[in-house]
């Protein structure tokens, strides 16, 4: 993939002593980064050169009853069945920007909305209310439900506090928006993972704009994510990936970790009958300590 050096040393002083240093790649312009998927690459290069990036398609998976049997047995019948009267379109050209353009300015591009932050509070009228998430010219209130205080479930206050932005986040631009899913035959295990992806590789390379848009992206996508049955595993995989490929802290927690966990808390009554899950669980090491650690500070 051929890039502007000047992109990748603006965003990052780590790339920079690659591609204009003292180091042979900045001879010869060519660096390869071995540890980085082609993907990855390429969302970071889309961010870098408008301020935002666009997360893979989820997949669609369908059982035997799902896909249809009316279909064209072979390749001849189905060029037979393609009407010879529709016009053929020819494939859109679109000339690179220029040099000018691309370095006018490498920050984004147009005003991002601010989120405002949601606040969780009980009104006996009311119910416990949620603040819409909504940009920052104003919001209504979302009436949630009406439980008492003291009879609220636990993971219900957690998951209420999970869909509140951070003060950090509150002031992250709004990404591309994101598709909710609606059938359990949608995987979203490579959605998942590209926002994952991004952030270990900003992380890596000391790009914290991005680092943070990236985890801002996966908290709205946990957020609005349905969990059914059926894509768990999509759940599983994440955290594999999250504790598999984020450092260890002695005393803190990498956020990556701590956000991903905390949905996993919110939402263990749905994991805990999962193979999957519980397979990771039996593994041990961090990421069953920070489950128990997480589920013990919501039960107390």
């Amino acid at each position: 993939m051929i890039v502007h050096s000047g992109m990748v040393a603006h965003h990052s002083a780590v790339l920079r002593k690659l591609v204009d240093g003292d180091m042979a790649e900045a001879t010869t312009r060519v660096a390869t980064l071995v540890d980085v998927d082609p993907g990855t690459f390429a969302r970071f290069s889309q961010w870098g050169y408008t301020g935002d990036y666009a997360a893979v398609h989820a997949e669609m998976l369908l059982d035997s009853s799902m896909i249809g049997t009316d279909r064209p047995d072979t390749e001849e019948e189905s060029h037979d069945s393609e009407s010879d009267d529709v016009p053929k379109v020819a494939p859109l050209e679109v000339a690179p920007p220029s040099d000018e353009e691309l370095f006018q300015d490498f920050s984004p591009r147009s005003p991002r909305a601010l989120r405002k932050k949601p606040q969780l509070s009980w009104n006996h009228q009311t119910g416990w209310c949620l603040s819409d998430r909504s940009h920052a010219d104003g919001g209504t209130r979302a009436r949630l439900s009406r439980p008492e205080a003291s009879s609220m479930a636990p993971t219900r206050k957690a998951w209420l506090e999970f869909q509140i932005l951070s003060p950090e986040e509150s002031s992250t631009p709004v990404g591309l928006k994101a598709y909710v899913n609606s059938e359990p035959g949608e995987d979203y295990t490579e959605v998942f993972l590209c926002h994952a992806r991004l952030y270990v590789f900003a992380e890596k390379y000391d790009i914290e704009p991005l680092r943070r848009l990236s985890k801002h992206n996966m908290h709205r996508l946990l957020s609005d994510f349905h969990l059914y049955t059926e894509r768990v595993g999509d759940i599983v995989a994440l955290l594999r990936y999250v504790y598999g490929n984020t450092p260890h802290r002695a005393h803190t927690r990498d956020e990556l970790r701590e956000l991903v966990m905390k949905y996993i808390v919110c939402q263990y009554d749905k994991m805990a009958p999962s193979e999957e899950f519980l397979d990771l669980m039996e593994e041990g090491g961090a990421c069953v300590r920070d489950c128990l650690s997480m589920l013990s500070g919501i039960v107390k």
